[in-house]
Protein backbone atom coordinates (compact mmCIF):
# COMPACT_ATOMS: atom_id res chain seq x y z
CA UNK A 1 0.00 0.00 0.00
CA UNK A 2 1.58 3.31 -0.94
CA UNK A 3 2.12 5.92 1.51
CA UNK A 4 -0.85 8.65 1.66
CA UNK A 5 0.54 12.31 1.28
CA UNK A 6 -1.04 15.47 2.80
CA UNK A 7 -3.11 16.19 -0.58
CA UNK A 8 -4.54 12.44 0.03
CA UNK A 9 -5.57 12.89 3.68
CA UNK A 10 -6.67 16.25 2.72
CA UNK A 11 -9.24 14.77 -0.32
CA UNK A 12 -10.13 12.37 2.20
CA UNK A 13 -11.32 14.56 4.68
CA UNK A 14 -13.74 16.88 1.96
CA UNK A 15 -15.25 13.77 0.88
CA UNK A 16 -16.06 12.49 4.26
CA UNK A 17 -17.58 15.87 5.32
CA UNK A 18 -19.57 16.23 2.49
CA UNK A 19 -20.99 12.99 2.99
CA UNK A 20 -21.43 13.67 6.59
CA UNK A 21 -23.07 16.92 5.56
CA UNK A 22 -25.87 15.02 3.36
CA UNK A 23 -26.40 12.51 6.54
CA UNK A 24 -26.92 15.50 8.85
CA UNK A 25 -29.69 16.65 7.21
CA UNK A 26 -28.44 20.26 6.22
CA UNK A 27 -31.22 20.35 3.12
CA UNK A 28 -35.07 20.87 3.14
CA UNK A 29 -35.54 17.01 3.29
CA UNK A 30 -34.77 14.54 6.31
CA UNK A 31 -34.90 10.72 5.05
CA UNK A 32 -34.17 8.48 8.09
CA UNK A 33 -33.42 4.88 7.40
CA UNK A 34 -33.54 2.63 10.31
CA UNK A 35 -30.31 0.42 10.51
CA UNK A 36 -30.47 -1.95 13.60
CA UNK A 37 -29.67 -5.12 12.64
CA UNK A 38 -33.61 -5.77 11.25
CA UNK A 39 -33.52 -2.72 9.06
CA UNK A 40 -29.96 -4.14 7.61
CA UNK A 41 -30.88 -7.72 7.43
CA UNK A 42 -33.91 -6.36 4.91
CA UNK A 43 -31.83 -4.75 2.95
CA UNK A 44 -30.82 -1.16 4.53
CA UNK A 45 -27.56 -0.92 3.77
CA UNK A 46 -27.86 -1.22 0.46
CA UNK A 47 -30.97 0.91 0.03
CA UNK A 48 -28.81 3.58 1.90
CA UNK A 49 -25.59 3.74 -0.54
CA UNK A 50 -28.25 4.11 -3.59
CA UNK A 51 -29.90 6.63 -1.67
CA UNK A 52 -26.93 8.66 -0.72
CA UNK A 53 -25.27 7.66 -4.43
CA UNK A 54 -28.86 9.31 -5.80
CA UNK A 55 -28.22 12.63 -3.51
CA UNK A 56 -24.59 13.06 -4.24
CA UNK A 57 -25.45 13.16 -7.82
Amino acid sequence: MPKLKIEDLDQIVQKQKKAMSLRSGAGRVKITVHMGTCGISDGARKFMAELMSCIER
